[in-house]
């Protein structure tokens, strides 16, 4: 047994935005990782971030709804200024993107990456 890592696509919100692309469909990028992390940029504008997922990254339009977790349910987070975290909840939905309540001032970028086991 193995144990892997790889980088994907980064999540951008581009300049005046308020979400970044969508990472996805699991089963052709990440339906076989374990977990997936996320790294923050440098700077983040003082707006509120949430990670968002959706069951099905083919429909048109595609559905996002905000990922909730913990007890009691909150609203999940990804990191930020220059910290990383672990998601294991991401890899259980089609997809996922960061959603911004304002808009960026500049181009927001997270690093993402996954781990995988080979059996």
């Amino acid at each position: 047994m193995s144990d892997f890592s790889a980088g994907l696509p980064d999540l951008v919100i581009p300049n005046l935005g308020t979400f970044s692309q969508g990472i996805g469909p699991a089963d052709q990028v990440f339906s076989d990782a374990l977990s997936l992390g996320l790294t923050a940029p440098a700077v983040l504008d003082a707006v509120t971030y949430v990670l968002q997922v959706t069951r099905d990254f083919s429909a048109a339009p595609i559905v996002w709804v905000t990922l909730q977790a913990g007890d009691p349910l909150a609203d999940v987070f990804p990191p930020l200024v220059n910290k990383a975290r672990v998601y294991i909840d991401l890899a259980l939905f089609d997809g996922f993107r960061i959603f911004a309540s304002g808009a960026a001032t500049a181009e927001r970028r997270w690093g993402v990456i996954k781990s995988w086991r080979n059996f």
